[in-house]
């Protein structure tokens, strides 16, 4: 039989779709080689939180569900240093010392991030197997990963985000799990309702 973690969440907003597993929640599930299953629905508002509150109505337009993932680290040191660590991968650079690249706009922070996104098409392919693409990718720096993982000066993991149906159904397999537990990687998945 396969042990499977289910977790429903209901809300009335659409920021509410989304979920994270940190690395001691994934220790536990890796331990009972159990996978991730989520159930996610977007509700009405029944007044009951603000019930002197009155609704404001909103046209709100229907987006086209999509969703990726992508691996991301964070560190005080510069952009050129960080891609070192991986040599073969294609990073995009988020902020260089919190230089936003895009803008040329310095940041408060002085950090910067990269981001290895999933290869896969965001339109039809489901969160699973967006993060066995990058684990796929990963794998080959399982030791480096390990290393910066024990790092204070290092902070990374994989983030999920776009557009879900609702109501909708995420699983994160149990070698999936595992895999991101043995890399040292947690997984923040922030979804929208469509």
């Amino acid at each position: 039989f396969h042990r499977t973690l289910h977790l429903i969440t209901h809300d009335a907003n659409t920021q509410g779709a989304g979920f994270q597993l940190n690395i001691d929640l994934l220790r536990e599930l890796s331990e009972l080689n159990a996978g991730f299953h989520l159930h996610g629905y977007l509700d009405q508002d029944d007044g009951h939180d603000y019930p002197d509150a009155k609704p404001i109505a909103t046209i709100e337009e229907s987006r086209p569900c999509s969703e990726y993932a992508y691996f991301c680290i964070w560190s005080k040191l510069p952009a050129k240093e960080l891609k070192q660590l991986f040599p073969e991968l294609t990073f995009e650079v988020g902020f260089d010392q919190g230089l936003k690249l895009e803008t040329k706009r310095q940041l408060k922070h002085r950090n910067s991030l990269l981001k290895l996104c999933s290869r896969l098409n965001r339109e039809t392919v489901k969160l699973n197997e967006h993060i066995i693409d990058l684990l796929e990718q990963l794998q080959p720096y399982q030791s480096t990963l390990q290393q910066l993982f024990f790092n204070t000066q290092y902070s990374l993991g994989i983030n999920a985000t776009r557009y879900v149906e609702n109501p909708h159904h995420r699983l994160i397999s149990a070698s999936n799990i595992q895999q991101l537990f043995a890399l040292g990687l947690s997984l923040d998945v922030d979804y929208y309702f469509a």
